[in-house]
């Protein structure tokens, strides 16, 4: 339950992080959100935290592109294969 609580977190966090109202710079596909995820959740925390609560946030990553890789690995493993089946079953849109 807590990791669906803290992707769930990240997703709804990285779908803000463009600046622009309504989202960013057009559709992702699906096999591309976690990196996409992952990258925009990291540059964030990067800009905002220091050193220590980048690292709290990021399960210890000490760079932004350490950040990118565990956080776009966690998601293409534990998210999309879900999704993309409830894509192709017509669950999701």
């Amino acid at each position: 339950m807590k990791l669906v609580v803290s992707l769930s977190f990240l997703v709804l966090a990285a779908a803000c992080e463009s600046g622009a109202p309504g989202g960013g710079g057009g559709p992702v596909p699906a096999e591309e959100l976690g990196g996409e995820l992952g990258r925009a959740s990291c540059d964030r925390w990067a800009a905002c935290c220091t050193a220590e609560e980048f690292m709290d946030q990021t399960l210890g990553a000490q760079t932004e592109e350490e950040c990118v890789d565990l956080y776009a690995g966690l998601l293409d493993s534990l998210l999309i294969p879900p999704l993309l089946d409830s894509i192709e079953q017509g669950r999701v849109v």
